[in-house]
């Protein structure tokens, strides 16, 4: 029998569609304000290298692995609210379009994935590659 979690929260995505300046981050920090949103998953985000970072203005703190190619127009991440951020555990980058984090809720371990995957408009021999 599954027993219940004890720590509710609130999962959600979103296709950023180029988060690649600050503006755009202040942006989004902003539009989360009236959100209740613990957990935010985020595609198409065109932020260069892996790392996390604090935001000033909200209780987020977000997670980034974009593509080194400034050609790439791939990049995932999560925003991830204050009341989880003790509990992460880790946060990787799979590729350009796939990363995921680990957060512990109680005793189990829940990793989710954050997936930006080809349109149904793009190059074939692209898409292949980015579903190997």
């Amino acid at each position: 029998m599954v027993r219940p979690l004890t720590v509710p929260f609130h999962v959600a995505t979103l296709n950023v569609r180029r988060l690649a300046s600050n503006d755009r981050l202040i942006e989004l920090q902003t539009a989360l304000r009236d959100v209740k949103v613990d957990v935010l998953a985020l595609t198409e985000l065109r932020w260069r290298g892996i790392g996390a970072l604090d935001l000033a203005d909200s209780d987020y703190r977000f997670y980034h692995a974009g593509p080194a190619d400034n050609n790439d127009t791939s990049g995932t991440g999560f925003l991830i609210s204050s009341r989880l951020q003790q509990q992460v555990q880790g946060f990787e980058r799979v590729s350009s379009r796939v990363s995921f984090i680990d957060i512990r809720l109680d005793r189990k371990m829940l990793r989710i994935y954050a997936v930006y995957a080809p349109s149904t408009t793009g190059n074939d021999d692209h898409d292949d590659a980015a579903y190997e």
